[in-house]
């Protein structure tokens, strides 16, 4: 359970093993929920490089948590996290939804490679329309090489994409 309280500008977690609470907190902190381990908090960027995760925090106070190096692309020696690049795809006034992986280069070691839905009532854009749109939304070394369309994006009962299914479908993407 989490709560954040505004008027104190502190964020309380409690847990399995108790509450996780420092009232000389001024901004709020990230919390990331383990794999059963519970809540723990990622205090600043280079504590949660140390775990895996990559934070950012926005101007405004907003802090993203993004996944795991598990599914992270490794492109010319570059890190991208593919939750960055699926929220820039699922931008995309016609992209419903999107998964993306990493597919084996010979050149790069892996390029990126978007599984994608199309949203009802929409025309499928072209690949250089979408990578056109997310020139502005990426740095270039993000951008994918090539989409994969498909009718549903494949998610766990949990609501996770599965980044296997999409592995298996980027592994032929021209």
């Amino acid at each position: 359970l989490i709560k954040e309280q505004a008027a104190r500008n502190v964020v309380l977690a409690e847990t399995v093993e108790g509450v996780i609470f420092n009232p000389t907190w001024t901004v709020p902190q990230s919390i990331v929920v383990g794999e059963g381990l519970g809540a723990r908090l990622v205090n600043n960027p280079k504590q949660a490089a140390r775990e895996g995760y990559k934070v950012t925090k926005a101007a405004d106070g907003m802090i993203t948590v993004f996944g795991r190096g598990s599914t992270c692309i490794n492109s010319g020696g570059e890190k991208i996290f593919p939750e960055e690049v699926e929220e820039a795809l699922r931008a995309h006034p016609a992209i419903l939804d999107a998964v993306v992986t990493g597919q084996a280069d010979q050149r790069w070691g892996e390029r990126v490679v978007g599984v994608v839905s199309q949203r009802g009532g929409t025309t499928k854009p072209s690949f250089d329309e979408v990578r056109d749109f997310l020139r502005d939304r990426l740095a270039g070394y993000k951008l994918p090489k090539a989409l994969v369309w498909v009718d549903e994006v494949r998610r766990s009962p949990a609501g996770k994409q599965d980044y296997r299914w999409a592995k298996e479908l980027a592994k032929d993407a021209a």
